[in-house]
C-alpha cells in the first residue's frame, strides 16, 4: 500500500515537473519570437 501511494506521488510529481518544463519552454520560445519580431520591426541605431 505504501509503495503504491509513493509511486502515485512520484508519477504526479513527474507529470507536474514535465508540465512545468513544457511551460517554461513555451515561455522561452515566445520570448525569443517576440524579440526576433521586435528586432525585425525596430532598426538598431546604425540604420
Amino acid at each position: 500500500l505504501l509503495l503504491q501511494s509513493q509511486r502515485q506521488h512520484y508519477y504526479s510529481t513527474l507529470s507536474m515537473v514535465s508540465w512545468l518544463s513544457e511551460l517554461i519552454h513555451l515561455q522561452r520560445t515566445r520570448t525569443e519570437l517576440m524579440r526576433s519580431v521586435g528586432d525585425a520591426n525596430m532598426p538598431t541605431g546604425s540604420g
